[in-house]
């Protein structure tokens, strides 16, 4: 339901990306693989000429939603250096790089990501803003964008990530102008037990005989 009015029926997954879209846009208006040797970090080499010439994941109209004057078009992902994987375990880098449309400058660009479990709600994400990385306006046009993250230790199962671009200089409060929803679906396998969504190690154990 949305304003009175019945705006989905359906399965639970299409459901809550179809609540997304709508609490995003009324937002706006209000204002099991093993576990691997760890490798060494290396210098990602994006081919965006590849990018722009369909090398890579195209965004249908029904995946975005927001103001929508900026849009993510299509994108691409690596997993510790490797395309398109889809496990993942805790310390690996997540890399996306994604194709923007402008249709008016973007002054004041954010950046974004979170992720959510299988029951939609977000366990973690972070924007441009409160990871302080200063970006620069966009001009009106097509542009490549480039982020990473490294994953952390959380419960295994499958989680969606989704990414999103705003404008605006508050991490909370900003215009919505895209967001690209559940567009990578990752297999996590973490590499030990974990108590719960994620582990608060314990810092002390004492007893009174000590």
């Amino acid at each position: 339901m949305s304003r009175g009015q019945v705006v989905f029926d359906g399965g639970t997954k299409q459901a809550i990306e179809c609540y997304q879209r709508v609490a995003g846009a009324e937002r706006f208006h209000e204002e099991t693989r093993p576990a691997l040797e760890q490798e060494p970090k290396k210098e990602l080499n994006i081919d965006w000429l590849s990018m722009a010439g369909g090398g890579a994941n195209e965004l249908d109209e029904d995946q975005v939603s927001g103001r929508l004057a900026t849009r993510i078009s299509r994108f691409q992902w690596w997993v510790g250096g490797r395309a398109s994987v889809s496990y993942i375990r805790d310390g690996e880098c997540v890399a996306i790089a994604f194709e923007l449309i402008c249709d008016e400058d973007l002054l004041e660009p954010v950046v974004g990501y979170q992720v959510q479990d299988r029951f939609g709600t977000v366990v973690f994400g972070d924007n441009s803003i409160t990871s302080q990385l200063n970006t620069a306006p966009l001009k009106c046009g097509r542009h490549f964008g480039h982020i990473e993250l490294v994953w952390p230790l959380v419960a295994p199962g499958k989680y969606s990530l989704t990414i999103g671009i705003g404008k605006g200089i508050d991490a909370h409060k900003h215009v919505i102008e895209c967001w690209a929803h559940n567009i990578i679906v990752f297999e996590n396998a973490p590499s030990m037990l974990v108590h719960g969504i994620f582990n608060a190690q314990l810092t002390r154990l004492s007893f009174d005989n000590e």
